[in-house]
């Protein structure tokens, strides 16, 4: 169980970023959404953004599914540089990848 908590009780931290990660069925959605509504700020899944580059591309071939990783990861952090950027605190879900990761959550550390 998550303690009561929510972005109220953080003013003094505003905005922050929560990010959470895991292996494929580890249940990451799962937690960043439960966090996302007790802290009452937005959840930002990175699948989601692939999912709507599939979909938006008319793609229905699940093996092109790896041919949207790159574009949604790019989309993913662009947003969530942008809603920090502009005062939002919100909870990120994505399965990192060990050799990019790094430098582009410190990029979004930079802000």
């Amino acid at each position: 169980m998550i303690p009561n908590a929510n972005a109220k009780d953080c003013a003094d931290s505003l905005p922050f970023l929560v990010l959470v990660s895991g292996a494929p069925g580890s249940g990451k959605s799962s937690l960043a959404k439960a966090l996302a509504q007790r802290l009452e700020v937005p959840w930002l899944s990175r699948d989601l953004f692939k999912s709507a580059l599939h979909v938006t591309h008319h793609s229905n071939d699940p093996n092109e599914w790896h041919r949207f990783s790159e574009a949604a990861f790019d989309t993913w952090y662009s947003t969530m540089d942008l809603m920090l950027s502009r005062g939002v605190s919100l909870v990120g879900e994505a399965a990192f990848h060990a050799d990019r990761s790094p430098q582009s959550i410190a990029k979004l550390r930079s802000n």
